[in-house]
């Protein structure tokens, strides 16, 4: 992208063009003429704060969007996108939590997909118009490998359109062949293995009420400080059933940064094993706090992957002594863990007070709406 935020100066399209003849003025003014009539085209939705969405609307909700930093160009997807599915493109898509992932809108007559946790644009796409409705015929994604480990470029041109089809379109796209090999792939080129052939999931997400050290479950998710001290009410709890050789066991280890997890066994608990997640410290909200929580329940879930657990039982991380607000460490528990393609079938949330109780099956109706 260019430093004024226009569009990306290589396209890397595959695709011939659709403007044989015309001068570079004409081709611009034939693209805005296709992007005005689908926003004439745009469908009504009772649920959006406005009908198509522009970089004004995310500044006004507090989403920071920022430009990518190193586009690479990748092919672009070899299909027409009719008249009435350029119409719902141009509506865009913004994200109503963090867990939902992206961002995405039509800006300067290019398609962008914005990471929704760090607003870090991914995916560009240009179209032009043709026969039957538009055609891409360039894309570009964020080649900076501290911004998206990105895949080869097969994988990411199957990405972009598998985000347009379910995000924007609303009916179920082809998830990408992740080991598909390429040439200049970040990610060396392999041969498929049994894992890329799994089928993920999301899991049901349950509320109820009681007391985490009492839950059968597969799995129990325990909050932490970094020391693994286990000194918080839930932490405390878990301790206390799974007896003295779970301190003798967390010695091996060197400590547990904010937002991650790790699994041991469960000794004397009734569950074969305990996830450990150390949770953000409640800081008014400014100091990355959301990103924190939702790593902890997402981090806890890939442990819950790797020991095979089904179901999984989980307290109000981060609530209790490290003061988060219980309504919005609800909407993350309940977003990240009925959100996040994953091998557990249940995910269970376990209150322990009435207001955490309330505040959580609040959250899960509206996941369920």
């Amino acid at each position: 992208m260019n430093e004024d935020g226009e569009g990306p100066e290589t396209t890397g399209s595959s695709a011939p063009s659709q403007f044989g003849g015309l001068s570079s003025l004409q081709q611009e003014y034939a693209i805005a003429q296709m992007w005005k009539a689908a926003v004439a085209r745009a469908p009504v939705d009772s649920d959006r704060l406005t009908r198509v969405l522009t970089a004004n609307d995310f500044e006004r909700h507090n989403w920071r969007l920022q430009p990518l930093s190193k586009p690479m160009p990748i092919p672009p997807p070899d299909r027409v996108w009719s008249s009435a599915e350029l119409a719902r493109i141009a509506c865009g898509y913004m994200a109503s939590m963090m867990e939902e992932k992206w961002h995405a809108l039509v800006h300067n007559e290019c398609l962008r997909f914005h990471r929704s946790w760090t607003g870090y644009g991914i995916y560009e796409a240009t179209f032009e118009p043709c026969d039957g409705g538009a055609v891409i015929v360039g894309a570009v994604v964020e080649g900076d490998p501290e911004r998206y480990a990105r895949y080869d470029d097969v994988t990411e041109s199957q990405m972009l359109e598998f985000l347009i089809d379910n995000w924007l379109l609303e009916h179920p796209g082809r998830w990408p062949d992740l080991w598909t090999s390429g040439t200049d792939d970040a990610r060396p080129a392999r041969e498929p293995t049994e894992a890329d052939f799994e089928v993920w999931q999301l899991a049901k997400v349950e509320v109820t009420f009681g007391d985490i050290a009492d839950e059968r479950a597969d799995a129990v998710i325990c909050p932490t400080s970094p020391a693994l001290s286990g000194s918080g009410g839930a932490s405390r709890a878990i301790h206390k059933a799974a007896g003295p050789r779970l301190r003798e066991y967390l010695k091996e280890f060197s400590g547990c940064e904010p937002g991650q997890a790790i699994a041991t066994p469960g000794f004397d608990m009734a569950v074969p094993w305990i996830i450990h997640t150390v949770g953000p410290r409640w800081r008014g909200g400014a100091h990355n706090e959301a990103h924190v929580l939702a790593s902890c329940y997402r981090e806890s879930l890939a442990r819950a992957d790797e020991v095979g657990a089904s179901v999984v039982a989980a307290p109000a991380v981060a609530t209790g002594q490290y003061g988060y607000p219980m309504r919005a460490a609800a909407g993350t528990a309940v977003g990240v863990l009925g959100f996040t393609p994953t091998h557990v079938d249940t995910a269970r949330i376990v209150c322990y007070s009435v207001p955490s109780l309330k505040a959580h099956r609040a959250a899960l109706a509206q996941k369920n709406e």
